[in-house]
């Protein structure tokens, strides 16, 4: 048998979600999270290849990218033009 550490979204904690974000929003936070559950580290993302996986612009998962920051979602870290990122799991249940 398989172990996983995997991130388990609640029902009150999308419900929560859809309320606070937007639709691009929430698909960025949502690939975070199926991506890299439970980050312990941070990874370097591309967010090129985000917008690919979830058919928006490379704009606006930057833009998704910033306001899940402001709202302590993801924390992020731009380092020698890489970007790192962590995702917060949130408190909203």
């Amino acid at each position: 048998m398989m172990t996983r550490n995997t991130y388990s979204l609640t029902h009150l904690e999308f419900l929560n979600l859809c309320n606070i974000l937007s639709n691009s929003q929430l698909l960025v936070y949502l690939w975070f999270n199926t991506k890299y559950p439970l980050l312990k580290k941070s990874e370097s993302i591309n967010t090129e290849q985000i917008a690919r996986d979830i058919n928006v612009s490379r704009r606006t998962v930057q833009r998704a990218i910033v306001i899940l920051k402001n709202k302590k979602l993801i924390s992020i870290e731009v380092n020698n033009f890489n970007t790192f990122v962590k995702v917060t799991n949130s408190d909203l249940n």
